[in-house]
């Protein structure tokens, strides 16, 4: 019987964008609940800043390792990223559900011109 080719991953990107960064990440949304606020693990993926090429608008896209879209939000100038101590950026951002706090760790680190036009905080002593 003849081996089979592996089936490929078909990128499902939009031609208009380019990626900035692409990088391992670790995501954690903060929820709420009777016992006060957790951060709830949303697993690790694929972190790619992409840029759109006409608008030069900037957009996060993390898929998990099955190609699934974990997170997806725009980049907006009013948005703030707020450095830890161990070099994870807290935000706020808006999904399908509403505005929601995340945390993300990345190697490397994302820089503030990746994240332009939003305002990176750095981590306080």
């Amino acid at each position: 019987m003849p081996l089979e080719k592996p089936a490929e991953l078909i990128r499902a990107d939009d031609d208009h964008e380019s990626p900035i960064i692409e990088a391992r990440a670790a995501i954690r949304r903060l929820d709420r609940d009777d016992d006060g606020p957790t951060w709830r693990d949303l697993g690790k993926g694929l972190l790619r800043v992409m840029k759109h090429n006409d608008t030069n608008a900037k957009r996060v896209v993390v898929r998990n390792d099955v190609g699934k879209v974990v997170l997806n939000f725009a980049i907006v100038d009013t948005m703030k990223f707020i450095q830890d101590n161990k070099g994870g950026l807290k935000f706020t951002a808006v999904v399908d559900d509403g505005p929601s706090n995340y945390l993300l760790r990345t190697k490397p680190v994302l820089e503030a011109r990746h994240l332009a036009p939003a305002t990176l905080v750095p981590a306080s002593n």
